[in-house]
């Protein structure tokens, strides 16, 4: 059961990138819905993969194709509140990264970083401008924290280039 484990966590190491702590029994059982192996390319419209343990939804990410068939635009992340500051959205974003750039072979992924919350499963982009302003710093700081770059009011992810990104061109 411990190679178990230690196996699982290697295989997961490269998308926890902070000093958060997940437990073993998180990370044993953290199932992304669907896989992304089970995706069909090129995709059509807004793709969803949810992160659960054990059922329980802790988040989702929703992304689609953008202008080109390498560009890739992340729509929304979000973690439920009770699991938010456990490294679970840095472990949606570098899963979807990853495989757009291995699977799809995406050159980028370009999102604009709007906080919204879901209240009774209805998702609700926040109004309050400080709440607003506030959680918008903090989700800056976890997309810069994984290789975004920050142009006008997008910022970007070049998955061709390591740790170095090209800026996005006005049209």
């Amino acid at each position: 059961m411990k190679k178990f484990l230690l196996i699982i966590f290697a295989l997961l190491n490269s998308y926890i990138f902070s000093s958060e702590v997940i437990s073993k029994s998180s990370i044993q059982n953290l199932e992304f819905k669907p896989k992304f192996e089970e995706l069909k390319f090129p995709i059509k419209g807004i793709c969803k993969i949810e992160l659960k343990i054990k059922n329980e939804l802790i988040g989702y990410i929703t992304f689609k194709e953008y202008d080109k068939k390498t560009d890739y635009f992340i729509c929304k992340l979000y973690i439920s509140t009770n699991s938010r500051g456990m490294g679970y959205g840095r472990i949606l974003v570098n899963y979807v990264c990853d495989n757009l750039k291995q699977i799809a072979d995406a050159n980028r992924v370009i999102l604009i970083p709007a906080p919204f919350e879901e209240i009774d499963g209805v998702e609700r982009y926040i109004h309050d401008e400080k709440d607003f302003n506030t959680k918008q710093v903090l989700i800056c700081e976890l997309y810069s924290q994984l290789g975004f770059a920050a142009e006008s009011i997008y910022m970007f992810k070049d998955l061709k280039k390591a740790n170095d990104c090209e800026k996005i061109k006005s049209a």
